[in-house]
């Protein structure tokens, strides 16, 4: 099966201040695609954002803004969401029973606390299941063919 992931690499430019990154997609044909990054969209993660929360979520709790900086080290910065965008999302995902929170001022600030549940271990890893399956069709369709 063809992975995305397995084929991304990234490429910093050289050139100028203000230059922009690209990354390589090698499709199946063996060719590297290059596209400029920029951040995604609301709209763009929309779909996937409960997935990216239980993920986060899965290694450690941690509280909203903290979820908002690991999501964008790791993707170096491609997904750097408003905080208003994950409070919602984290609140439907402890109402459907997938994460439990708590209150906590061990900071000097109160800050709600999220975890993953034993339903949202379950959930996360189903959803893992349906997203590797949703992005193999993808790149079958999207990478450019010889």
């Amino acid at each position: 099966m063809y992975s995305v992931a397995r084929h991304c690499a990234t490429i910093r430019s050289g050139g100028s201040r203000g230059s922009a990154d690209t990354k390589a997609l090698r499709a199946p044909s063996g060719r590297d695609l290059l596209m400029t990054e920029r951040k995604l969209t609301r709209e763009e993660i929309r779909g996937h954002l409960e997935l990216l929360l239980l993920s986060v979520l899965a290694e450690r709790k941690a509280h909203g803004y903290d979820i908002i900086r690991e999501l964008r080290a790791r993707t170096d910065g491609v997904f750097d969401l408003a905080e208003g965008t994950i409070y919602p999302a984290l609140r439907r995902l402890e109402m459907d029973g997938f994460l439990d929170s708590e209150w906590d001022s061990s900071s000097g600030r109160r800050r709600r606390v999220y975890e993953l549940s034993d339903a949202g271990r379950t959930e996360l890893a189903e959803r893992r299941r349906d997203w590797m399956r949703f992005a193999g069709a993808m790149a079958r369709v999207v990478a450019e063919t010889p």
